[in-house]
């Protein structure tokens, strides 16, 4: 599969921020082709464009984007649950807390 270069944003830099890392790393978790759709459009591909560089429709171009959308809102509503629970070294400093009052 022959991928295009990314085209030109006037926002590119010369490094990579930690919020870009964290995305290129969450795409890289999706499956290839809905992680190819979903960087293409953010690149500014149209559906044509992808499907074309997929060999597959329009509809299936902008499917593999919707099912990839969908799949990094689950994926980052299982980190915001994650993150927002505490763990178990906070229960326990809490209860040292507790006992040292």
């Amino acid at each position: 599969m022959d991928i295009p270069e990314r085209r030109a944003s006037s926002t590119d830099g010369p490094e990579l921020t930690a919020e870009t890392l964290a995305i290129v790393s969450t795409l890289a978790g999706l499956p290839l082709q809905e992680g190819i759709a979903l960087a293409l459009k953010t690149d500014g591909f149209t559906s044509a464009e992808t499907g074309a560089i997929l060999g597959v429709g329009n509809q299936r171009a902008r499917d593999l984007r919707k099912q990839a959308r969908r799949r990094l809102r689950w994926l980052r509503s299982q980190v915001t649950c994650v993150a927002t629970r505490p763990g178990k070294d906070a229960q326990q400093s809490h209860g040292r807390d507790r006992d040292r009052a």
